[in-house]
């Protein structure tokens, strides 16, 4: 088993990069704009490649956060799974509720209700924004913004990951029940 300040480390490891997601943002920006602002006229150009990284930067640190998340669920998965004595397919998502303000959702039927419920609640979102941008004169133009896009498509995260956690507590469900366990684990 690891040591408490490995434990530690992983357990904080997501939030270093979501805290250093707005400081590598206006940070690169500023460089951008003293760029834009005292470099001579033929390498003014050279300020692109900040701004660009300002972009680019914070959502590469999201990811980075998120993957960190990934890892502390699958370490703390495997130890719950370990302590019941089942496999981590049998498993299924996490089920404890170390570190979390509400207790979780752990049946597959739970999980079902929920991606039915975000994916009602995003495809409404989408219709709206796009019903919005359509009325809009010159608004369908301005809704294939890149901003607007990236919005629309972080929409769509939420709903495809709760139906990936919904497959993968269904899949365990049907390993538990075959191997004669109770379907649900609390």
């Amino acid at each position: 088993m690891t040591d408490a300040p490995s434990r530690l480390r992983l357990h904080l490891a997501w939030i270093w990069p979501l805290l250093a997601a707005p400081v590598a943002f206006f940070a690169l920006l500023l460089v951008s704009g003293i760029i834009q602002n005292v470099a001579p006229a033929p390498v003014r150009w050279l300020s692109l490649l900040p701004y660009c990284l300002a972009f680019a930067g914070p959502v590469a640190l999201l990811v980075l956060s998120a993957r960190a998340v990934g890892r502390l669920f699958r370490v703390l998965s495997d130890a719950d799974a370990a302590h019941r004595g089942l496999t981590r397919e049998e498993y299924g998502v996490y089920k404890g509720s170390r570190g979390a303000l509400v207790k979780p959702v752990n049946s597959a039927g739970g999980l079902l209700g929920m991606s039915i419920v975000l994916t009602t609640l995003t495809v409404v979102i989408l219709v709206l924004a796009g019903i919005a941008s359509v009325q809009d004169p010159g608004g369908l133009t301005r809704a294939l913004e890149w901003g607007k896009v990236a919005v629309f498509i972080f929409f769509l995260f939420f709903p495809a990951w709760s139906w990936r956690l919904y497959v993968v507590e269904r899949r365990a469900q049907k390993l538990r029940v075959s191997r004669g366990l109770p379907p649900t684990l609390r």
